[in-house]
Parts: C-alpha cells; structure tokens; sequence
C-alpha cells in the first residue's frame, strides 16, 4: 500500500510478485480475450440430451463441448457436479474436474509465510532452487525475474539488477519482465530508469497492463504522466 494524504494524486506501480503468485492473478491473461464461441449443432444437441436423458456419457461429452467452446460459467459447473457425484465415473475424469476446480479457488503461495518459513528464508531457498533451473535453462527470463525478486528480498540490490537486466535482454517485450523490471527500478529509487524501460516496448502503447505502469513511473520521475490521451483512448 502506498500512504498519501487526502487530495494528493496516488502513484500506482506494478506490484512485483513471483511468477507463479501473478499467475493466480488476471495480470497475465490476454488483453483481449477470445470470446466464446457460437453454439453448435452439436453442442445443442447435447444440451437437449442432458437434460431429457442424463446419463454419464452424454454429460462427459457435453462437458468437454462446453470447455471446447469457452463456455466455462454455471453449466459447466452443473455438468461437473453431475459427473463427480456419479461413483460410475472414470476417476481420471474426476480427478480432473478436482483440479479444475482447485485451479480456480486456491491461493499461490508468494513471499509471506510458507510452510512455516519466513520471508527471508524462503528467499534464501529460492535462491538455490532458481539457479538449479538457470543451470539448466539459462535463456529462462521468468526465473531470472524471480531469482531478481529473491535477491532484492535479501537485500541484494546489484545481484538483483543484474538478473533483471538479463531477463529483460532475453524477453524485451514480456509482459512479466517488463512490470517487474519497473517495479526493481521504482524500488531501487530509479523512477526514471523505470520509465525508460517501459518506453523501449512497442508493446506498452497497446497494452492497458504496461501502459499503467508507464504512466505512474512517469508521475514517480517527472511528476507528470505522458501518454495519457492513448490510457484513456484504450480504457
């Protein structure tokens, strides 16, 4: 949370998270996203036949119609129920509705208190977990952003730039990369450095997640936000 006084213009900058804790958040998803598809002949068909005549299989079909359509809202959850309440169910077919399900509801862990480890200590640990990986996979950017983060939780402000720098010459125009890159720069007292990043990408102009970012970096280094007729053009 960012303290200001009543009447005073509030900088918003991107909160830096794990990659696995944004994922849980909407921060990823397409900007525009497909939208669902025009029923079928099929599907309808299905539909009618669930209702008249529910059996197992018509509601194993109906449901991976439905997925297949992007209708993901209360039908699918109605069929899912239908399916896992039936002990004549694959298990395979339950265990993937569970997961669904789970995917949906349960909190990613972050940096807090993780099996009962503090901050620090579970910074610490990801530290050596992450270079294990870039061992591995030393063109991954996502796990370079995150050893960056694990650092600058130690305290390790040059280490983390360094990672940063790397991500960031590896995926440019990455969503992740870039808003924590501006997120390291603002914490490190480099709202200008911040900004610049965020204005090398042709990315930001079109997308609402960075051009966000690029606004509230500009208010934090020149106390005045460029871009403002294209933010709100796009909102």
């Amino acid at each position: 949370m960012s303290a200001t006084k009543p009447g005073e213009d509030r900088q918003v900058v991107p909160r830096w998270r794990t990659f696995r804790s944004t994922l849980s958040t909407r921060e990823l998803h397409p900007t525009s996203p497909s939208p669902p598809k025009a029923p079928t002949p099929e599907l309808d068909r299905l539909r009618t036949e669930f209702r008249l005549h529910k059996t197992l299989y018509v509601a194993a079909d109906l449901l991976a119609a439905l997925v297949a359509n992007r209708l993901l809202g209360d039908e699918v959850d109605e069929v899912s129920d239908y399916i896992s309440a039936n002990e004549s169910a694959p298990l395979l077919l339950r265990r993937g509705i569970d997961q669904r399900r789970l995917r949906a509801v349960a909190p990613q862990p972050g940096y807090a208190e993780v099996d009962g480890l503090g901050i620090k200590d579970t910074a610490k640990a990801d530290v050596a977990r992450i270079r294990k990986t870039l061992n591995e996979q030393p063109r991954n950017a996502v796990a370079r952003v995150d050893l960056a983060l694990a650092h600058a939780i130690l305290g390790n402000a040059a280490k983390a730039e360094r990672q940063i720098n790397a991500a960031l010459a590896l995926a440019p125009d990455n969503r992740f990369v870039l808003r924590s890159a501006s997120r390291f720069f603002v914490h490190v007292d480099e709202p200008d450095q911040a900004h610049w990043i965020l204005s090398q990408s042709s990315r930001t102009i079109e997308d609402p997640w960075l051009l966000s970012a690029h606004l509230s970096t500009a208010q934090l280094a020149f106390g005045k936000a460029d871009n403002s007729r294209v933010a709100r053009e796009l909102l």
